[in-house]
Parts: structure tokens; sequence; C-alpha cells
């Protein structure tokens, strides 16, 4: 190679090199930009479907605990069919305070199929006996309880007590009129709530 083609090489060879090497750090920052978004998303995802969990075990926990008779009841007298009238009312008031987000989107988005199915499961068999009777029946209850609070307040205690009273026969009857099945509900609970132990160990 003559002298003069050895110039004109070497002349190439510093303008690539100051074309390229620009063009290699943006390509570099662009590479990094887009590893960090990914890295970002998939820690929101993880804490969206660890929020979500969360919420789940709270909610199933306390319906899995309206699954099961109160101490009080039996020296009581309530008879083992009230007994099942007043856990099966419970259980629907639970789903009556959180069907709205009773699957957490965000849980159908990131949580196992384990979990995800189980609790599909659970809110198809709460929904086939949560009926616009019973949204009658809770928001009544509910009208008791406050009214019965305001009783307290005033100082009133035995229309306090009669108030709560009228709360009770409205949820026996509930209860009674649900076909809601506590001895399926009962294992379905605690399966929800070991799919969503594992999975929030991961």
């Amino acid at each position: 190679m003559t002298a003069e083609l050895k110039g004109l090489a070497g002349i190439a060879g510093t303008a690539f090199g100051a074309v390229t090497g620009p063009a290699a750090i943006a390509l570099t920052r662009r590479a990094d930009r887009k590893h960090e978004a990914n890295l970002d998303f998939e820690k929101r995802a993880r804490q969206d479907k660890q929020q979500a969990l969360i919420r789940i075990f709270g909610t199933v926990s306390e319906m899995r605990r309206a699954c099961e008779p109160e101490s009080s009841w039996k020296p009581q007298g309530v008879s083992e069919e009230i007994q099942f009238a007043r856990m099966r009312a419970g259980a629907l008031l639970v789903y009556h305070k959180t069907r709205a987000d009773f699957v957490p989107v965000e849980l159908l988005a990131y949580g196992s199929k384990a979990v995800c199915s189980r609790i599909e499961k659970l809110d198809a068999m709460l929904k086939a006996h949560y009926t616009a009777a019973t949204t009658v029946s809770l928001n009544e209850r509910e009208r008791y309880t406050q009214q019965s609070n305001d009783a307290v307040g005033e100082g009133d205690a035995n229309k306090a007590l009669q108030l709560l009273h009228q709360r009770q026969n409205i949820e026996d009857n509930l209860g009674t009129d649900s076909g809601l099945d506590i001895d399926e509900l009962r294992p379905l609970c605690d399966q929800v709530l070991e799919a969503a132990k594992k999975d929030l160990r991961g």
C-alpha cells in the first residue's frame, strides 16, 4: 500500500471512529434505560402482587373465622341449625363488605395459577348465594348497628340491646334462607389461604 493510500485509510478510520463512538455510547445508554425500566416494572409488579395477596389473606381469614361457631352460642342454648345460619350470614357479611374487590385485578395479572383459580372458585360460590335480598338484609343490618351505636351514645342501653336483638334476627333469617354450604366453604377458604401463603413466599 502506498503512503497515499495509507493516509487515506487512516483518515477513514478516524472518521469511522468519530461516528461510531457516540453511536455506541447512545445505544448503550438506551439499553441501560430499557433495563432500568424493566427492573422498575418488575418491582412494581411484585409490590402490586404482594399487596393483593395480603388483602386476599386478610379477607379470606376473616371469612374463615366467620365459618366457626362462637363459644358463647352453645351456653346460650343456640341450636345447631341457628349456629349454621349465623355462620352463613357471617360469611355473606364479609363478602358484602369486600365483593367489589374480592378478586383483585393485580392478583389475576401477577398471581400464581393456584391462588387465582381458588379465589375465583370461592368468589363464584359466594356470588351464587349473594342475591338482591341479601343486599337488602345486610343494609338493614348496618342500619340497626348504627342506631344501636347512637343509642349507646345517648346512654340508652335498653334501646341499644333491643336494636342489637333486631339485628341478630336479620342475620339469623338471612342465614336460614341461604343455601351456602359451610362444609364446602371452609376447606375452600383454607385452600385459598394456603395458596396465598405459598405465593407470598415466592
